[in-house]
């Protein structure tokens, strides 16, 4: 990938080759919407919400030549409301987003592919009206921050997997106003490896936790 940019938008990927935007692969290769676009060992991977299984989550990777599936397409138990967003680490996928029968009960869930099957990691069932949601993985650990209503104020959550459960890291509902537009980091730098970093958008202004 080097420092080439690409940008994922609905069905196409594209990336600059330093004179102009150009395909990668064919355009409009998937009937797909709110895309999120990853590496690994620079392969481009996308996730979005599949139309053509209805609005279920799935995952492509451009092998070359073409987009193919990475299992099963349309893979999520129900519709993907909104936004899902891709991790990659280890060569492991996982896909975080917002599913639900309707507005009211609508939970984040993090899915693994395992080589060849999605399994659904533990089973969050966040706040009410979860949003903003966003995952990073670090040293197999996946970490999931999201926005949601906690009496009745819009505050941020950040969980991580235990290998059992999702729990809390440190303390929930982070902000003092609404918050939305959650990122997820981890350093890299010594001595503060492995520490995770919340940035997110509250009411105009940028805190990090």
């Amino acid at each position: 990938m080097g420092e080439t940019p690409y940008i994922a938008v609905n069905g196409n990927v594209m990336k600059f080759d330093g004179t102009d935007w150009v395909y990668v692969g064919l355009p409009n290769f998937v009937n797909g919407f709110n895309s999120s676009l990853t590496f690994s060992d620079s392969t481009p991977h996308v996730a979005f919400v599949d139309s053509d299984h209805n609005g279920k989550i799935s995952v492509m990777k451009y092998n070359g030549n073409n987009w193919v599936y990475i299992g099963n397409p349309g893979f999520s138990e129900k519709g993907g409301w909104r936004d899902p967003v891709l991790a990659i680490s280890d060569g492991v996928q996982y896909v975080a987003f917002i599913e639900g029968d309707d507005y009211d009960h609508r939970k984040v869930s993090v899915m693994k592919f395992d080589g060849t099957n999605w399994n659904y990691v533990g089973n969050i069932n966040s706040h009410n009206y979860p949003h903003s949601h966003f995952i990073a993985v670090n040293s197999g650990t996946p970490y999931v921050a999201f926005s949601s209503n906690n009496n009745g104020a819009i505050r941020t959550t950040v969980q991580k997997f235990d290998g059992v459960s999702w729990v809390d890291v440190g303390q929930p509902s982070l902000g003092a106003g609404t918050t939305e537009s959650n990122c997820l980091v981890f350093c890299e730098t010594p001595p503060y490896e492995n520490v995770p970093y919340i940035v997110f958008n509250e009411g105009g202004f940028i805190q990090e936790s």
